[in-house]
């Protein structure tokens, strides 16, 4: 499922709307991962994800989402594709914590990288 992840921007930065976008994800680490919180919202408006910084280079992901045992390995595997693939170095994606809610899951990961 990570390999699987990894390859939806890649695949998506291939079509026209892809080469249209990937300019304005720019190859800031921080700005990448804004526009992906950003894309997430849009695209599963029945979640919530938020990004908050921590740290000169790192970042805290927030994200409330339909339950699945394999949604950390999937979300990291999102992250790194999509920085990998806008030229930047692959972070550190790390579970902080995960937690059950009524409807899903909470999950909490830390996001470090490379300046």
């Amino acid at each position: 499922m990570y390999q699987l992840a990894a390859s939806f921007y890649p695949i998506f930065k291939q079509s026209m709307v892809g080469r249209t976008m990937a300019p304005l994800m720019g190859t800031s680490p921080l700005q990448i991962l804004s526009r992906l919180v950003d894309a997430y919202r849009l695209c599963v408006p029945m979640n919530t994800h938020e990004l908050s910084r921590t740290g000169a280079s790192e970042a805290e992901w927030t994200c409330q989402v339909e339950p699945g045992a394999l949604y950390p390995a999937i979300f990291r595997g999102v992250v790194l594709g999509t920085m990998h693939a806008q030229g930047v170095g692959a972070p550190a994606v790390q579970l902080v914590s995960a937690g059950s809610l009524g409807y899903g899951q909470r999950y909490v990961f830390s996001i470090r990288w490379d300046e």
